[in-house]
Parts: structure tokens; C-alpha cells; sequence
């Protein structure tokens, strides 16, 4: 059976974790042919230059879109405080979980 795997360097596959999605895992946990990444987000203000983020991710990669099932997603969840500027954020600290770990992350400058 051809599953298009043997047309892909390793580079090619979609990968999550980090700051590719399901960030409460390791960078590059999920590698996969076919990639499902949700992500709900809620921000508030905190003060005139801060804003809170609570966020939750649920995704997956797959070999065969057809074999995503929601029973199957990971899941993340995580917390960040955010500074901001006139334009957008413009640095970030924050924790991410999952069933795996807990993570700290952090940017300054060119915050998406």
C-alpha cells in the first residue's frame, strides 16, 4: 500500500509542539503527514499596556486525515502575560501544560 510517506523527506511532515501548536509539549513531538491543530483563545486587558492570554490547543497529527477522531487530540493548556504597544504585543511570559509537562516560554519583541 502507498501511503505519499516515501515522497516526503523528514522535513516535509507537519510537526507540532512549542510554539508550533500544543505548546504544553516538547517542539516537534507530533511529525505526520496530515496535520489538525485547534486553538481557543481568550484575552483580556489587565492594565492599558498588559493583557492577560488563557488558551487551550487541541491537535494531532496523522498519518491519514480520515483517522482523526477527537478521541485521538492532545491537548494543552496554558497562561501568558503579555505587554503591549500601540501596534501589538511586544513581549510575553507565560506557562503552557499538557499531559507530559509543564513549560515555561518567553519573548521579547516580535510576539505573535
Amino acid at each position: 500500500m502507498i501511503t505519499g510517506r516515501e515522497r516526503f523527506l523528514p522535513g516535509d511532515l507537519g510537526t507540532l509542539g512549542g510554539a508550533a501548536g500544543l505548546a504544553g509539549f516538547n517542539t516537534g513531538r507530533f511529525r505526520g503527514l496530515d496535520v489538525l491543530l485547534g486553538r481557543l483563545s481568550y484575552l483580556f486587558p489587565v492594565s492599558r499596556r498588559l493583557e492577560l492570554d488563557l488558551h487551550s490547543e487541541w491537535g494531532n497529527t496523522f498519518e491519514d486525515l480520515r483517522d482523526a477522531k477527537p478521541s485521538r487530540l492532545e491537548r494543552s493548556a496554558g497562561i501568558a502575560l503579555r505587554a503591549r504597544w500601540e501596534k501589538g504585543p511586544i513581549a510575553s511570559i507565560g506557562l503552557d501544560a499538557s499531559r507530559e509537562s509543564v513549560r515555561l516560554h518567553y519573548a521579547i519583541g516580535g510576539v505573535k
